[in-house]
């Protein structure tokens, strides 16, 4: 068995793992809180917009979004 006070490189390989999963956790933590703000802030000019105009308006802004956020999956088309 290991003395609790020796340490081993993949350890400290883990350790920054870990801190990386951590602080990618809290990024994706700060831009869900963004992403909300956001869709709250954009819902009374949604209700107010036709149904072609909602389309275009999302089709818009999954663009721009596509771009910020290469890796995420958007619910809605993406008319480039």
């Amino acid at each position: 068995m290991r003395d609790s006070r020796d340490t081993h490189p993949q350890d400290a390989k883990n350790d920054g793992a870990l801190t990386a999963l951590r602080a990618q956790a809290d990024e994706f933590a700060e831009k869900s809180t963004n992403l909300k703000k956001l869709a709250d802030a954009l819902e009374p000019l949604y209700a107010s917009l036709d149904g072609r105009q909602r389309e275009r308006t999302m089709g818009f802004l999954s663009h721009d979004w596509a771009a910020m956020y290469p890796k995420a999956r958007w619910g809605f088309r993406n008319r480039s």
